[in-house]
């Protein structure tokens, strides 16, 4: 359970003899991945992935701009025959 947990509840922890230092001390806090993720950057392996994905969203990009560009001329060629 935690401080929180008994906040909540409406408990009070100098009755419930909880001493925070205590407490603070039981539990190991381990860093989120996501804050690690610059780290992971640095990483030659995951760098490398990174600029994989990058490059291929960009190649991706393009190529929706080319079908996009495609399709107007192709309306705009019909709208003229019309």
């Amino acid at each position: 359970m935690s401080i929180e947990a008994l906040a909540m509840a409406g408990a009070d922890y100098i009755k419930c003899s909880i001493s925070l230092e205590v407490w603070e001390g039981l539990g190991t806090v381990e860093t989120p991945a996501y804050l690690l993720a610059e780290e992971d950057l640095q990483n030659p392996v995951i760098k490398s992935k990174v600029d994989d994905l990058v490059s291929d969203n960009e190649n991706f990009a393009a190529q929706i701009l080319a079908v996009a560009k495609a399709v107007v001329s192709t309306e705009t060629k019909a709208s003229e025959m019309q």
